[in-house]
This record gives structure tokens, C-alpha cells and sequence, in this order.
């Protein structure tokens, strides 16, 4: 009988669950994902979130900002870059400087058909 008792008072002091609210909250802007992480996301100025290509660094000009690139026909890639107004043949993992622009910045490349690389810079 004392075992009985000491089981019904067991029972009923867990039995007694006692719950939590949940906490909702909404993140709907730009602001408010700005302080995580968006790997492989973009999140757009109106909040919405889209898959993003992955990036990759395919080689490293030094420059803080590339503002355009063009290929020529032999496959070579080259970067038009901010700040110092440059051109950069660039491969696989390294960077060679083929021009160097009295300009801030190189904001348009082209090759012709001859192979010669046209830049077009700004102030």
C-alpha cells in the first residue's frame, strides 16, 4: 500500500506539463539578415533570399575592385580594374600586369580581332 501511494504521488507531480509559448519572429529585410552569415544566398533589397553561384577565386589581382573583362581568342582573360585604373592578364592562380592607366579605373574591355585589347578608363 505505501508503494501504491508513493506511485500516485509520482504521477501526479509529473503529470503536470507545463508548456512554453513559442516566440515567432519575423526577418523580412535586407537590415535583418545583415548580421548572419548567407552562404551560397543573396539576399535582395526587399528581403527575399535566392540561391547564389558559388564563388571561387580564380586568381588574385591584388586591386580592390574589378570592373570588367574580356577573353581573346587564345582563351586568355583579362581583368579591367578600380582604384588604380589596370589591366591584368590573369590564369589560373596568378595575375600579370599588361597595362597600367594614368586613370582611376578600367570600366570597359574588348579585343579586336587582331588580338589588341582595347580598355576604356575614367576619372
Amino acid at each position: 500500500m505505501k508503494s501504491f501511494i508513493i506511485l500516485i504521488i509520482l504521477v501526479t507531480n509529473f503529470s503536470a506539463v507545463h508548456g512554453v509559448a513559442p516566440i515567432i519572429w519575423k526577418q523580412d529585410t535586407q537590415d535583418a539578415f545583415a548580421s548572419g552569415d548567407a552562404t551560397s544566398v543573396s539576399i535582395t533589397r526587399d528581403g527575399q533570399m535566392r540561391l547564389a553561384p558559388t564563388l571561387v577565386e580564380f586568381a588574385d589581382t591584388g586591386e580592390e575592385f574589378v570592373w570588367s573583362i574580356a577573353k581573346d581568342k587564345q582563351e586568355r582573360i583579362y581583368a579591367g580594374t578600380g582604384s588604380e585604373g589596370r589591366v591584368y592578364r590573369v590564369a589560373e592562380g596568378s595575375s600579370e600586369l599588361v597595362f597600367d592607366s594614368p586613370e582611376r579605373a578600367i570600366f570597359s574591355l574588348a579585343v579586336g580581332g587582331d588580338g589588341t585589347v582595347y580598355a576604356g578608363s575614367s576619372p
